[in-house]
């Protein structure tokens, strides 16, 4: 197994954006075009926001598209959740 000094932080970021982890109620994986409006109603949520420490986003704007383009592209590393039933968006991990 390579240890994560052993690789660099875009191939780290590849390996994890092809993961999928399962519980019994619940799906981890990487993104996909369709978390778009689960994302945008948690960033119209004023409590999830003040954490972000930014103000809620209301529409697809130009800093919704920002934030979708580091989710898709990096640098950060993204995990979405869905319910393994309903496939209902239920968050998302950044790291």
């Amino acid at each position: 197994m390579i240890g994560c000094d052993e690789l660099k932080y875009a191939e780290l970021a590849a390996t994890f954006k092809t993961k999928i982890c399962e519980t019994e109620r619940l799906l981890v994986r990487p993104y996909q075009d369709s978390d778009e409006d689960g994302l945008l109603e948690l960033f119209r949520d004023e409590n999830t926001m003040r954490m972000d420490g930014d103000l809620s986003i209301l529409e697809k704007n130009e800093e919704f598209v920002r934030r979708i383009n580091l989710v898709k592209e990096g640098p950060l590393i993204c995990f979405f959740s869905e319910e393994r039933c309903s496939h209902d968006f239920v968050g998302y991990v950044m790291l």
